[in-house]
C-alpha cells in the first residue's frame, strides 16, 4: 500500500519537473515571439504551479489521514477474525459491530475527501488547461493583426504551446 502511495508521489515529481522544464523553454522562446501570449503564459504556469503546490500540501494531510484510519479499520477486522471466540463467550457481537461501522463510516468519509480533492484539482487544472488554446489563438490573432507577429511565427507558437499541454494535461 506504501509502494503505491510512494510511485504516486514518484510519478507526480516526474510530472512536475517535465512540466517546470518544458514551461521554461516555452517561456523562452515565446518571448522572442509575442510579449503578451509570454506574459499569459508566465501568468498561466505561474497559477498551475501554486495550485499544484496548494494540491500536494492538501493531498499528502488527507492522504496521511486515509492511510490511518484504514489502518485502524483493518486492524479491526484482524483482531475480529483472529479473536472471534473470544467476542463470542463475552457476548461483545453488538460493540465490536458498531465499533466496525464507527471506523469503517470514519475511513469512507476520509475516502470520499480524498476522491472530492482529485476531482477539484483535475476539473480545474483540465479547464486551465484547456482554456489556454483560445487565450493564445486570441492574443496572437491581434498580434497578427497589429503587424507584430507573423502567422509563421503564430503557428510555430502554438505547436511549441501544444507539446506543453499534451504533457501537462496529467498533471496540471
Amino acid at each position: 500500500m506504501h509502494g503505491e502511495y510512494a510511485n504516486f508521489y514518484k510519478v507526480q515529481l516526474n510530472l512536475i519537473l517535465d512540466i517546470l522544464s518544458l514551461s521554461f523553454f516555452i517561456v523562452t522562446h515565446s518571448v522572442g515571439l509575442s510579449m503578451s501570449i509570454t506574459i499569459y503564459l508566465v501568468i498561466t504556469i505561474a497559477t498551475m504551479l501554486l495550485f499544484a503546490l496548494w494540491y500536494y500540501k492538501n493531498m499528502t494531510k488527507i492522504l496521511e489521514k486515509v492511510i490511518l484510519k484504514k489502518r485502524k479499520m483493518l486492524g479491526a477486522t484482524i483482531n475480529n477474525v483472529s479473536q472471534f471466540k473470544f467476542v463470542r463467550i463475552y457476548n461483545r457481537q453488538k460493540e465490536e459491530i458498531q465499533k466496525y461501522k464507527r471506523l469503517n463510516k470514519d475511513y469512507t468519509e476520509e475516502d470520499i475527501r480524498f476522491a472530492k480533492l482529485i476531482l477539484f484539482y483535475e476539473i480545474i487544472s483540465e479547464h486551465i488547461t484547456y482554456l489556454s488554446d483560445p487565450i493564445i489563438c486570441l492574443l496572437g490573432g491581434i498580434s497578427i493583426i497589429k503587424g507584430n507577429m507573423t502567422l509563421r511565427k503564430f503557428n510555430s507558437l502554438i505547436a511549441i504551446c501544444h507539446q506543453n499541454t499534451n504533457n501537462s494535461v496529467f498533471i496540471w
